[in-house]
């Protein structure tokens, strides 16, 4: 007691020196969805961590039932704020009074899972079989319907939350989080199959906070205190896991243990994306495909309306919250000295009792030090020993060298097969990187598919380039699965101490910065940290940040450059041209932001503006001035990732604006028909047949080129800018220009040079057969306006689609 008597005397004594009467604390109810777990941490940790109280509130954590109605106790009043699915914007379209304020999880961590009975098997496996399903699993029924599966088909139980039930075989399937039934999975050893949603572009949020529109009409300034201290929240629980997991298992009653809440936290990184997007960060072009979604499984009208769904902070200023947060921070300084002194005297007192025997003490040090997949060190451990290496080269006056690991397209493969083949991959990728370094060496896993390697006592940079490009020869090995044969790479960035810096944060965000810069060249590399790379990664992230909001604020634009046939000299078809006009840094060209958007599925959402736009700009020129005119448009690998509805969505925007489909030309990369996967092929096949050209774009003479080339249904291939500016007579480039263009027609295929910029290069391609050209020397790209301007003063002969 005598704890709580200084708190009370410490409050006391400073608010007495405040001008200003302190307000007492707003208390307001968190409803959650489900029982107390690392799923809701960043609430936690923000009462626990002070910052609700910050901000004026005190807030009752409430956990749920299977049987809790979460809407509609905040719909009612009876709680300010709660967590919900996406199914929200069911309850919004039903006339309940809510509204979204943060979606805590990028992706929503429901799966359906049934026990591995073959290597092979699919979701079609499940038919006939007896599944239990939660009540609120629209994702997963939208999933069901979209393989062609109807709930009519299946066995229906009453979930009975209970893995065991799988794991004993009292049912072949059931629903459940990624990051909490496949833990005792795991643990039981039971090999399974987790299949997502999000195989079949069906990506919904989940987690959301929200609360009441009445709350949001009320107290708008509490709604804002209350979203920004719950994400900072989530940051700090996000970074500080181990810290968490023992704040939940000594503040919040729950039958979970710290090993699960330790395996959740691990799973929820590549579902939240703290680090490639802002927490709680989400847009209405992601709702609105949430909606359609609903939509298509007859749950909600076409033209649904999501006006008030989406929340908008309020810009109110209030002098009294500053006023109150100064109070509470400075009474909380005094507290929270106290709290340190006296833990530190009674330490003691708060040590777990970790059993008697050696093994248990053993257990305990793995699971804090060790990686749970890897058994790798993990962060903690990595800190310590960069701390130990440190001294070492301090007394011995050696460097230490930083290696920053970032796998190469694993999302794409993980992504693509269940949970348990990725995570065999990583243990083969930790095995390796250990069998590269000496026995001194520290291999670590910091997250996902991030690994660091620490390197002391070599100074010369001769024998480190050695390690690491063992390192990329190791990982570009074949990894053989029993499941595939996979092919990995990687981008390493590399920090040295002292000279890149002389802690462990400033040494990874600069090996950071170096990857990335290595992401950029073309990936499979190695890059050592420069100081321009510093403001580089800080503009990367500055520009991924304001890449959400481009959209939204109508910053992309598109220019077009035209097409010519070389026979003929005249403009038979444009490319449109992807433009964004930053407020303050100007025109960004697409080479500074597509890697950015793709990493963050942004390119989704432009990706389709892209292809609206395009469409609809060429619907108005072939009515003014030539209706043969066609259109390429640029594509990326993502937007062939997603469902087969987002592809049939632009189909049907041609039948709107009354397009005809073979004057639109989808120009793709080599690194989409490199992924060799069945449903990609499938949707490039759905788009041909009903009329879609498709182009090859940036094409080299690679041998996979040639061999994959002839399994997909092309019509151009684009000869890249790169050759083009080379060629001169009797040059290696010329001639590999004329091997290209004499394939391209065995194959029946029409070739298009990029980059033309002499009168030179474009005699030469001439004579080789070329059939189409664009670049400088005919026209720059061209806004709108000015390429009207140009149609309208000269004619445009009818020429055969391109």
């Amino acid at each position: 007691m005598k704890i709580y008597h200084f708190f009370l005397v410490c409050i006391c004594f400073l608010l007495s020196y405040f001008p200003v009467h302190a307000e007492p604390l707003d208390k307001v109810t968190l409803q959650l969805k489900w029982v107390h777990a690392f799923q809701f941490a960043g609430y936690y940790a923000a009462k626990e961590q002070g910052y609700y109280q910050e901000v004026g509130l005190d807030v009752d954590i409430v956990p749920a039932a299977p049987e809790t109605d979460v809407v509609d106790l905040v719909s009612t009043g009876k709680a300010e704020y709660g967590v919900g699915t996406s199914s929200l914007i069911l309850a919004f379209h039903q006339g309940r009074p809510v509204s979204v304020l943060a979606a805590i999880f990028q992706h929503s961590p429901q799966v359906l899972i049934t026990k591995q009975k073959s290597s092979t098997q699919s979701i079609h496996d499940i038919i006939n079989g007896s599944i239990m399903l939660e009540r609120q699993s629209d994702e997963i029924i939208a999933y069901l319907k979209q393989e062609g599966i109807s709930t009519a088909q299946l066995q229906l139980h009453e979930h009975s939350f209970n893995p065991y039930d799988l794991i004993n075989d009292n049912v072949d399937v059931m629903t459940a989080y990624v990051t909490n039934e496949t833990y005792f999975l795991h643990k039981e050893g039971v090999e399974y199959h987790a299949y997502t949603p999000r195989s079949a572009g069906i990506d919904f949020y989940g987690d959301n906070l929200f609360t009441s529109t009445q709350e949001l009409k009320n107290n708008p300034e509490r709604v804002k205190a209350f979203k920004e201290a719950s994400l900072k929240g989530w940051q700090y629980a996000m970074a500080n896991p181990q810290q968490t997991v023992e704040l939940i298992l000594s503040q919040y009653p729950t039958s979970y243990t710290q090993e699960f809440l330790a395996f959740e936290a691990e799973k929820m990184i590549p579902l939240l994306q703290p680090t490639l997007v802002e927490l709680g960060y989400m847009s209405l072009g992601r709702w609105q495909h949430i909606a359609q979604t609903y939509v298509e499984l007859g749950m909600l009208p076409a033209n649904v309306s999501l006006d008030g769904f989406i929340y908008t902070p309020e810009k109110h200023q209030n002098n009294q919250w500053l006023y109150r947060v100064l109070a509470i921070a400075l009474t909380l300084s005094v507290i929270l000295t106290y709290i340190t002194i006296h833990i530190l005297k009674h330490n003691k007192k708060l040590d777990y009792a970790l059993g008697e025997s050696k093994k248990a003490e053993q257990t305990a040090w793995n699971q804090a030090n060790l990686d749970t997949l890897t058994k790798l060190p993990n962060s903690q451990l990595f800190n310590d020993r960069f701390e130990q290496e440190l001294k070492q080269a301090e007394r011995q006056n050696v460097k230490v060298t930083m290696l920053y690991i970032d796998l190469d397209r694993f999302k794409e493969i993980n992504t693509s097969h269940d949970t348990k083949t990725g995570d065999q991959l990583l243990q083969q990728v930790a095995i390796r990187l250990k069998h590269c370094v000496r026995g001194t060496d520290t291999v670590a896993r910091l997250y996902d598919d991030k690994f660091a390697i620490l390197i002391g006592g070599i100074n010369q940079q001769s024998d480190i380039d050695k390690i690491v490009n063992s390192i990329l020869q190791k990982l570009h090995a074949p990894f053989e699965m029993s499941v595939s044969t996979f092919y990995l790479s990687a981008s390493i960035g590399l920090a040295i101490y002292p000279t890149d810096g002389q802690t462990i944060n400033k040494l990874l965000e600069r090996a950071e910065a170096a990857k990335s810069k290595a992401k950029e060249n073309g990936r499979n590399q190695f890059q050592y940290y420069t100081a321009t790379m510093h403001k580089q990664a800080m503009d990367r992230i500055q520009l991924n940040k304001d890449l959400h909001k481009a959209l939204t604020q109508q910053e992309f634009t598109l220019a077009y450059q035209p097409i010519l046939n070389l026979n003929s000299n005249e403009i038979v078809s444009i490319e449109a041209l992807v433009r964004w006009q930053h407020p303050t840094l100007g025109e960004i060209l697409p080479e500074q932001f597509i890697t950015i958007a793709e990493e963050t599925d942004t390119i989704i959402e432009l990706g389709d503006w892209v292809f609206r736009q395009a469409v609809h700009q060429l619907k108005i020129w072939q009515t003014k001035f030539n209706p043969d005119l066609s259109i390429h448009i640029n594509t990326s690998p993502k937007q062939f990732e997603q469902s087969e509805q987002e592809l049939a969505a632009w189909l049907d925007y041609l039948k709107e604006v009354d397009l005809a489909d073979d004057t639109v030309v989808l120009e793709v990369t080599e690194r989409l028909l490199q992924k060799q996967q069945s449903d990609i092929s499938e949707r490039l096949k759905q788009l041909t047949n009903s009329g879609l050209q498709i182009a090859l774009d940036d094409f080299s003479t690679s041998y996979s080129s040639l061999s994959y080339i002839k399994h997909f249904s092309l019509d151009f291939i684009k000869i890249d800018r790169r050759f083009v500016d080379k060629i001169v007579s009797n040059s290696q480039e010329l001639m590999l220009c004329e091997i290209i263009i004499v394939m391209a027609h065995k194959l029946g295929l029409k070739v298009i040079a990029e980059g033309i910029e002499t009168p030179e290069q474009l005699e030469l391609l001439q004579q080789s057969g070329c059939d189409y050209g664009q670049g400088f020397l005919f026209h720059k790209a061209l806004n709108e306006n000015d390429l009207t301007k140009l149609f309208a003063s000269q004619k445009i002969t009818e020429t055969p689609n391109l």
